[in-house]
């Protein structure tokens, strides 16, 4: 029993090996999670915002009405998203890491499996609240959009069980990342809700105040975007834009301190990976950078909310933070597997057997798709506002 938990029974890596060279699966693994994460923290991120903004309303502390139901309009598309963008990330990490992922699930047991239900729940609660506050019926039976009490219990239910999925999925991943975790006190676990508890809610905060960061970003876009298309008076407009800019501005700065606090949790020899040179350290860096112009375009926007410039600006140093977690992600969990000698990209290198059709195939579908998504948004942004669609 000693010899077996000192060397973690790791299954062995997929006897038929990659059907491409393993830069293939990394960029597409990185280039999927992005697009995930640019709609899941708006889902995660806006059910939050709008449970506190229902909160602030019901003190007194301003009224937030018009941007909690602008939140609720986004989250069904963004939450659609979230779920079409994720699988294709979760396919491409079961490619390079699943004998970690696939062990990870069994240990995490029927948590696992509550994902589904969870999300199920969370889907039919925000169609619930975004049809009290905008169908034509629940103008007869009396609209919450101007009712903070009313639909508080429900927005508050649905940001739960959205951060219940976040818990989930962190502790997937780092108890996937952590094999000499797997037996604890001399014996395997199952329906764990987390390991190394303190990194791993450390890292829960970071990835939840992001998503919150997020969505305010989110917001300031939206605001900008309903007063250049006229959708709202100006001043209606720049409120849902000041309130973005407010909720995303402080917020940054607690983000960076977890994800600080977490850089320095992590094992000496997985944050010298993150010092060192290489492609994913580097992006890490220019993620950084990064987030010093968003807080400069941040605090240009406020002063001058009619020009897009800002915005822009702000949209694109977003994203390249992003794509600079995406890769921070990436590095340590390389690091972290790489500790017991349990893990080697030279596993990758010696196991390809290249298929050409599956993965043409792919990136076919993933060019159509992204083409016709964008083709959406672009009719969408050019179509006149809808009647009644503006505020009141």
């Amino acid at each position: 029993m000693n010899l077996l938990l000192a060397t973690p029974p790791v299954p062995p890596f997929d006897p038929l090996g990659l059907p491409a060279p393993t830069w293939v699966f990394e960029f597409l693994l990185a280039l999927t999670m992005l697009l995930h994460l640019l709609f899941m923290n708006m889902t995660l991120g806006g059910a939050i915002v709008a449970t506190v903004l229902d909160v602030l309303t019901l003190v007194r502390r301003g009224n937030h009405n018009l941007t909690v139901r602008v939140i609720w309009q986004m989250l069904p598309v963004t939450f659609s998203f979230t779920i079409t963008t994720g699988v294709a990330p979760l396919l491409f990490v079961q490619v390079l890491y699943g004998q970690f992922f696939y062990t990870a699930n069994i240990f995490l047991g029927f948590v696992w499996f509550a994902l589904v239900p969870l999300l199920i729940v969370a889907f039919y609660l925000t169609y619930f609240l975004v049809y009290r506050l905008s169908s034509a019926l629940s103008n007869r039976l009396g609209r919450w959009d101007r009712s903070p009490g009313k639909r508080l219990p429900f927005s508050a239910a649905c940001a739960l069980l959205f951060f219940t999925v976040s818990l989930i999925l962190t502790s997937n991943h780092m108890l996937s990342i952590q094999p000499d975790q797997w037996a604890q006190g001399g014996e395997w676990v199952q329906n764990r809700l987390a390991v190394t508890p303190t990194t791993t809610h450390v890292r829960l905060g970071h990835n939840d105040l992001g998503a919150v960061v997020v969505c305010g970003l989110w917001l300031a876009g939206v605001g900008w975007w309903r007063r250049w298309r006229q959708v709202d008076p100006p001043e209606v407009a720049a409120r849902i834009t000041t309130t973005g800019l407010w909720v995303a501005l402080p917020v940054m700065a607690v983000t960076a301190v977890f994800g600080l606090t977490f850089f320095f949790m992590l094992p000496g020899e997985v944050r010298g990976g993150l010092l060192r040179p290489g492609v994913y350290p580097v992006l890490w860096w220019l993620g950084l950078l990064a987030l010093v112009g968003q807080i400069f375009h941040a605090l240009m926007a406020l002063q001058r909310p009619q020009e897009f410039r800002w915005f822009a600006g702000l949209a694109g140093c977003a994203v390249v933070t992003l794509v600079g977690m995406v890769a921070a992600r990436e590095a340590v969990r390389l690091g972290y597997l790489a500790r017991g000698e349990l893990f080697s990209r030279e596993v990758w290198h010696q196991n390809v057997n290249t298929q050409l059709s599956p993965l043409i195939l792919f990136v076919a579908m993933l060019v159509i798709t992204l083409g016709t998504v964008g083709w959406l948004l672009w009719v969408s942004a050019r179509a006149r506002p809808a009647a009644g669609s503006r505020a009141v």
